[in-house]
Formats: C-alpha cells, sequence, structure tokens
C-alpha cells in the first residue's frame, strides 16, 4: 500500500473511532445540549471517514475494518469510565481527550506519510481541523 492509501487508511480508521466513541457517550448522557453536541461530532467524524473511504476506494485501495475487539474495548472503555460519573463535565473531558489523541495520531501520520498526495494530506488536515473544532465546542461542558 503506498503512502496515499495509507494515510487515508488512518484517517478512516481513526474516524470511525472517533464516531463509535461519540455514539458511546450519546448513550451515557441525559443532557440534551451534551446529546446534540456529541451528535454533531459524530457526524464530522462519518464525513471524514467517509470522504478517506471514498478517496482509497477511487485510487483502488480497499478499506481495513478493525475487528470487533476494538470496539468491544472501546464499550467496555466508555460503560466503566462512566459508570460512576457521567456528567457533562466527565463526558466532555473523555470526548476533549479522546479527540487530542486522534490529533496528535493523524498529525503523527502527516509526518511519517510525507508523499501522500494532497487530496489525502488535505482530508487528513479536515480531520485534524474537525478535531480541534471539536475540542473547543466541548470546553463549554467542562
Amino acid at each position: 500500500m503506498d503512502q496515499t492509501q495509507q494515510l487515508l487508511q488512518s484517517v478512516v480508521e481513526s474516524a470511525r473511532t472517533g464516531a463509535e466513541a461519540c455514539a458511546q457517550l450519546i448513550e451515557r448522557t441525559p443532557d440534551p445540549g451534551m446529546r446534540n453536541e456529541l451528535l454533531a461530532q459524530r457526524d464530522q467524524y462519518e464525513t471524514c471517514a467517509r470522504d478517506a473511504e471514498r478517496a482509497l476506494y477511487d485510487l483502488g485501495g480497499k478499506v481495513r475494518n478493525p475487528g470487533p475487539a476494538a470496539k468491544a474495548g472501546m464499550w467496555v472503555g466508555v460503560r466503566l469510565n462512566t459508570l460512576t460519573d457521567a456528567t457533562n463535565s466527565h463526558i466532555a473531558d473523555i470526548a476533549i481527550q479522546g479527540a487530542t489523541m486522534g490529533v496528535i495520531g493523524m498529525t503523527r501520520d502527516r509526518s511519517a506519510y510525507p508523499d501522500a498526495d494532497a487530496n489525502a494530506q488535505g482530508i487528513a488536515s479536515a480531520y485534524i481541523t474537525a478535531q480541534q473544532d471539536g475540542i473547543e465546542r466541548m470546553k463549554q461542558f467542562l
């Protein structure tokens, strides 16, 4: 797999993880404002994943799907992390930490694949920007 495809695959995996995390957190919050913000962030993650998938398919690549163990691990992690504290502040903290890890990972991947084409680099940059915007919006719930 060339660097362009590797970077796009990285965006797909990271964005899908973010969308799944948001879906898990949505189930744990009763607050309509927090729920709406998490829905908006999930939609952003899904849009980024679709953009990267489309670009990957256009290059003849195939998306690798994470195994069920990864999803199960996230489900357990969110459940345990919100078992005793499902306040907006705590959920915002979880979302901010996850998005921050995503920004770091994608920034690292962009550096690791310097020969990826401009379209893939742009999709990765848009993903980073979406995560940074989500972090800023979550700060209101801290």
